[in-house]
């Protein structure tokens, strides 16, 4: 069976030997060309002022700069990588408790 696809409406099947075109009476080609419109389902609404959708973006850097600090102490790379991401740990930190920490004690 050949299998009939246009967008935005269903699929419908359609047996091979209907294909040629002796085959075929007037009354079966509008039969095969016209399909009725796929049904589209209703879903129920999201509530977007649900917290549970969100990230914390302290807790988010803060699991970030964890996942850098283990790059940092992985003895497989090269010791100038690793020094690398311990000053990128440190530079994020250092950020971290003068900018956000110091933006939530004054909220």
């Amino acid at each position: 069976m050949d299998y009939i696809f246009e967008p935005r409406f269903e699929t419908r099947v359609v047996e091979a030997n209907k294909r040629e075109t002796n085959d075929i009476k007037p009354s079966e080609v509008s039969a095969m060309t016209t399909t009725a419109p796929a049904e589209v389902s209703e879903q129920p609404a999201i509530d977007l002022s649900n917290s549970a959708y969100y990230f914390n973006r302290y807790l988010s850097l803060l699991e970030f700069n964890l996942r850098v600090l283990a790059q940092a102490e992985d003895k497989s790379l090269p010791l100038l990588e690793r020094l690398r991401f311990l000053m990128i740990f440190s530079s994020n930190m250092d950020e971290f408790f003068e900018i956000r920490l110091a933006g939530l004690q004054r909220d």
